[in-house]
């Protein structure tokens, strides 16, 4: 275990930051410890769940390691860092999805054991991962999940009808009032609209397919619980 100390904070009740004395990586461990046998718990408030579920690590305000905990299988970890005296500066971020205790240690010793300035250059290279493509929530369960991707897989494919029906009719569907009304417009504006439905369209549907990939890795990650 490494003997460096550092700077822990938490979210106080009130929302805001509270600063704690320095630890060193054994006292790390036990507050990670701590706040994972709070998870699954359900809160009165919003408030009371970020105070159990966020804590991090900080050397600065501009250099710190944060974990959020939304399930028992379910944490983000986000480092920050700005090399400060630095002229011009640019501030790093990266956030990562983590699914095991293990994963959080394992993030937590590279920061006690390893400058910023090093963790920023190994992480440049990494791709960001996002959420979820669809924008649903870390801490959302697996059948809301399902739920979103049904949802906008028939809007994407009601969508294909749309412009499959307006480019057979060479006419779209514009709104005057409440009723909409098929309409011939001129080929360039036409074309034009239907590029960015399509485009649009498009980029739903492969949102569905990325969130139903999460989907079977959660669901095999329930089966490997269980």
């Amino acid at each position: 275990m490494s003997d460096t100390k550092i700077n822990w904070y938490s979210i106080g009740l009130n929302g805001k930051v509270e600063e704690h004395e320095p630890v060193d990586l054994e006292e790390a461990v036990k507050i990670i410890d701590q706040y994972l046998s709070k998870a699954g718990r359900k809160f009165k408030t919003d408030k009371e769940a970020l105070a159990a579920s966020m804590f991090g690590f900080s050397k600065s305000k501009s250099d710190f390691v944060e974990i959020s905990i939304f399930g028992s299988r379910q944490f983000s970890c986000k480092f920050e860092y700005s090399a400060s005296g630095k002229p011009f500066s640019r501030l790093f971020q990266h956030e990562t999805e983590l699914s095991s205790k293990d994963e959080i240690i394992k993030k937590v010793t590279e920061f006690f054991n390893n400058s910023s300035e090093e963790l920023a250059i190994k992480y440049k290279g990494v791709k960001k991962q996002t959420r979820s493509p669809l924008r649903i929530p870390p801490g959302a369960s697996i059948g809301k999940r399902i739920f979103t991707i049904v949802v906008v897989s028939a809007v994407g494919i009601g969508g294909l009808w749309v412009i499959l029906n307006a480019i057979i009719t060479g006419k779209v569907l514009i709104f005057h009032g409440d009723d909409p009304v098929s309409e011939q417009i001129n080929p360039v504006g036409f074309w034009v609209r239907i590029a960015v439905f399509l485009g649009g369209i498009i980029w739903l549907l492969r949102g569905c397919v990325l969130e139903s990939l999460t989907v079977q890795k959660m669901l095999r990650e329930s089966k490997k619980e269980k």
